[in-house]
């Protein structure tokens, strides 16, 4: 029975419906509204507790479908079958997304008739890797290299596992679009091909191969790239220097040619004070990042941004940049040098080149690394978390708790195999959501899993939701939550019983 708005009433007595008990007993299915109950059945299409008829019939929805295709990790050969012939291209190229695709399907999707659904059998972004039997093979790549669409062929180029022989022709595939996914993704080409590429007509192949992610270009090809406008900023740090050179390059009317001018260690420092001196962001943040930037430079410099920061775009540079370049290639130098030179730099006043030989400390003494978890900069302190080789576990506890993990990186301190399990536990009780959100996921007692499950923050909630180990009796309120996501998630939760799974089903008109 249904009320008039659609809504299942809470006296629907599933367990009386199918006799089984569920886990402690017989529940009830909580009253929800038409909206809420999609939002579940969107999270049942994740649900390993979700048999094969409840996805048959869930998939009769296209949108569900399509969740089902791009989502489910449990994805066997029969399923993907059912999702092909629903002839909805869509889920077709959702399939095509899923890490957890099985090999021989992926083969039928390299088939289809839809060049945006060759295009996904291919994956290129493969990560997390895929399990046995679902991996993208060389002969799939090979195969897929001489399909008729260039969008098919260029997924093909920028795949990690493509063969070096098939990437080779590519390179000379007549489609630009082509040309340039083998210039971009294609780092360690051989000495031929990468020539090729840099002397390509189009300026799109030259820019891709000359990108800072590849080898510097050979010295002869080098004047020629810099005389053209798109790859002049690439190989500025790479040329040699005269006198008129290089007061030209850093006189360019392109501040991107200024910038990167910056990284030429034949720059004079006569020039390099001249674009300090000029109030652009791009050329003083490479200025202040930059191997070849003085001592005494970099920290007047960064002292004149910091105090300028509320004019112009220098607070861009302090609150956007700086805080980042440790995640960028543009402190990688730190990598390079010696670890006394890095051990210097560990003492620098300047909290972002901290940062950055906290993400390079593996090779530093334990006495330096202990400082930089101590460091007054909570930033610095927890790069150090992150990339230490071997922190002790109430420094990596210590550091969470009071300055939270980070949020643009994943995974995080706490993704960390030796992070104390333990601190979970004292996490449950933070005023920070950010950490009572991370022990919702943990094995935990469940009184405190109850108290996470009903928390004011739904991102703590919809974290409790998922977790394997929350009892069945706090799943059914947050079904009935209010924020999408709580309830999504509840739907996906392991424990979801199947009887409220059907009831969901019916009360769609999906029998």
């Amino acid at each position: 029975m249904l009320f008039t708005d659609g809504t299942l009433p809470v006296c629907a007595r599933l367990g009386q419906q199918h006799p089984r008990p569920i886990m402690s007993g017989f529940m009830d299915l909580p009253t929800v509204t038409a909206e809420a109950r999609r939002r579940i059945l969107k999270g049942v299409a994740r649900s390993p507790a979700a048999p094969d008829r409840v996805l048959h019939r869930l998939m009769r929805k296209p949108w569900a479908a399509t969740e089902i295709a791009g989502r489910r990790q449990q994805m066997t050969e029969q399923l993907a079958t059912a999702l092909l012939e629903t002839g909805n291209n869509q889920v077709a190229a959702a399939l095509g997304r899923n890490r957890d695709l099985p090999t021989p399907v992926r083969w039928r999707l390299a088939a289809h008739a839809d060049a945006k659904v060759r295009s996904t059998a291919v994956r290129r972004f493969a990560w997390p890797p895929a399990k046995p039997g679902c991996e993208i093979s060389v002969a799939l790549l090979t195969h897929l290299a001489a399909d008729v669409d260039p969008e098919v062929r260029s997924e093909v180029a920028g795949h990690n596992n493509t063969p070096d022989d098939v990437r080779t022709r590519l390179a000379s595939d007549p489609v630009v679009e082509v040309r340039v996914a083998v210039a971009t993704w294609w780092k360690t080409p051989t000495a031929d091909v990468r020539r090729a590429l840099l002397s390509d007509p189009e300026p799109l192949v030259r820019k891709a191969a000359c990108s800072p992610w590849h080898p510097v270009p050979p010295a002869d090809l080098r004047p020629r790239l810099l005389a053209m406008a798109e790859t002049r900023p690439l190989v500025a740090p790479h040329v040699s220097l005269t006198p008129a050179l290089a007061a030209a390059l850093a006189r360019d009317p392109d501040e991107e040619v200024r910038a990167a001018v910056v990284g030429n260690p034949d720059l004079p420092q006569a020039l390099r004070d001249e674009l300090a001196a000029e109030r652009n962001a791009l050329v003083r943040y490479s200025l202040l990042v930059a191997p070849h930037t003085p001592a005494e430079t970099r920290e007047r410099l960064y002292e004149e941004v910091r105090a300028g920061a509320d004019d112009d775009d220098e607070w861009f540079i302090v609150d956007g940049l700086l805080p980042a370049a440790w995640m960028s290639r543009d402190l990688n130098w730190l990598r390079k040098v010696s670890p006394d030179e890095r051990l210097t730099l560990a003492g620098s006043p300047l909290a972002f080149l901290r940062c950055g030989v906290a993400s390079w400390s593996d090779d530093l003494p334990e006495e330096a690394v202990k400082r930089l978890l101590n460091d007054p900069d909570p930033q610095v302190q927890k790069v150090a978390a992150l990339c230490a080789a071997s922190p002790s576990a109430e420094d990596l506890e210590r550091i969470v708790w009071e300055h939270g993990d980070h949020r643009k990186v994943r995974p995080g301190i706490l993704g960390r195999s030796d992070f104390p399990s333990q601190a979970y536990l004292r996490f449950a009780t933070s005023e920070r959501a950010q950490l009572r959100a991370a022990a919702a996921t943990a094995a935990l007692p469940a009184d405190i899993l109850e108290k996470l499950a009903a928390d004011v923050e739904p991102r703590v909630r919809a974290a409790a939701a998922g977790n394997p180990s929350l009892p069945l009796r706090c799943l059914a309120p947050l079904l009935a939550d209010e924020q999408r996501n709580v309830a999504e998630e509840a739907g996906a939760s392991a424990h979801m019983p199947v009887e409220w799974m059907d009831a969901l089903l019916a009360a769609e008109g999906m029998e």
